[in-house]
């Protein structure tokens, strides 16, 4: 079962919608909103499907949402994939079925697709990441961001273990991806923010990281 894991603030027409468009996917929906989203009553107001879950409490932004999601998420029987969702993400009929196929086996590595507005070179906006990696390093989203880099962290750690997978075709697209975010109005505070704690994580965990996975990967075979 994939869990998909999205942080949504004051957007609940766009829950309605993603939640159409996973009615015929195998997987959970879990959404996480802050007590003081502008929108918090048409929020409560929703009559969610069944496999749509949403949890409110106090604000975490989008990085700390995602890890909450997760672990709730991790004790799920069955939970086999963990995919980061924002609520502007478009599904195509049968992205499920196309991240089963491309997931290894043993539940360590990064899936994601080409999202149209760029290739396989990019930051993995659409990344899901197996359960054993989850449960190896004990976060999705790297403790300490606030909203950036996430992406580029998961990649790091899937090429330099060797379970990184790309799929060609967009059955999960992002209609909204800045080209840089210091452009594009976003909070230049948090930004800077999350750069020096990427690069301290790039300088002084990244290896361990990669340890921790590449033991899980040789205890796996």
């Amino acid at each position: 079962m994939i869990h998909v894991l999205m942080p949504t603030r004051n957007k609940p027409e766009e829950v309605v919608r993603i939640c159409g468009e996973l009615m015929d996917s195998e997987c959970r929906l879990w959404m996480y909103v802050a007590n003081d989203d502008p929108k918090l009553s048409l929020y409560k107001g929703l009559k969610l499907p069944e496999f749509a879950n949403i949890i409110f409490g106090e604000p975490l932004g989008f990085s700390r949402g995602v890890n909450y999601l997760a672990a709730v998420a991790s004790k799920e029987p069955g939970a086999t994939m963990f995919l980061r969702c924002e609520d502007d993400f478009y599904f195509s009929p049968g992205w499920d079925q196309k991240y089963r196929e491309a997931m290894w086996e043993d539940g360590i590595g990064m899936v994601w697709c080409n999202y149209v507005l760029k290739g396989e070179d990019a930051e993995p906006h659409t990344a899901a990441i197996g359960a054993a990696w989850y449960h190896i390093l004990g976060w999705f989203s790297l403790p300490g961001l606030q909203n950036y880099w996430c992406d580029w962290v998961l990649s790091t750690l899937a090429r330099e273990v060797g379970r990184s997978r790309y799929i060609p075709e967009p059955v999960i697209e992002h209609r909204h991806v800045p080209s840089d975010p210091r452009k594009c109005g976003h909070d230049s505070t948090t930004y800077a923010a999350d750069d020096l704690r990427y690069r301290q994580w790039w300088d002084q965990e990244r290896e361990r990281d990669c340890k921790a996975l590449k033991i899980g990967l040789g205890t796996s075979r």
